[in-house]
């Protein structure tokens, strides 16, 4: 707001104003040099500076998820089924992509994230295309909408995991 409030201030002054040309340059070079080389630069700069990234709440909700995975991880252990030992696969896999020693890349994790969009969206298509046909009425149609909201809602909470 800084640099449009300058800008429109040497703008208004009147044409014949002395020196309203230079006025105007040097209020673009200002606004140019302070707003858009110190927002370019600023990134590089916290880098350099060795700043983390994260605040304090990230490395807080990071802990916190772990604590939650092990916990759940030890209660599973009292459990020997198999599908107690599905559920220890599937936490022990998120613990691991929270801690990072999984070892998959951004490109692997981006086309996991676009497979299982595709997914939905043709689980989706499908269920609107039975409702359309008469297959299924519509009580049955909002429960298994309602099934898919909560399967995309626990796929974007997985994938910030």
């Amino acid at each position: 707001m800084r640099g449009i409030v300058t800008l429109a201030t040497a703008l208004a002054l009147p044409e014949h104003f002395p020196y309203r040309d230079l006025i105007v340059l040097t209020a673009f070079a200002v606004v140019l040099g302070t707003l858009v080389v110190q927002g370019l630069t600023l990134r590089t700069l916290a880098m350099m500076l060795g700043l983390d990234e994260e605040s304090p709440v990230d490395n807080q909700v990071r802990a916190g998820r772990v604590e939650m995975i092990k916990a759940a991880l030890r209660i599973l252990d009292h459990a020997d089924t198999d599908v107690a030992e599905a559920l220890r696969r599937e936490y022990a896999d998120v613990l691991r992509h929270i801690d990072g020693s999984v070892g998959r890349s951004e490109r692997e994790h981006q086309a996991e994230l676009a497979l299982r969009g595709a997914a939905r969206i043709a689980a989706r298509d499908r269920l609107i295309t039975l409702r359309d046909a008469g297959a299924i009425g519509e009580a049955a149609f909002q429960e298994l909408e309602a099934e898919l909201d909560l399967i995309e809602l626990n796929t974007d909470l997985r994938s910030r995991w």
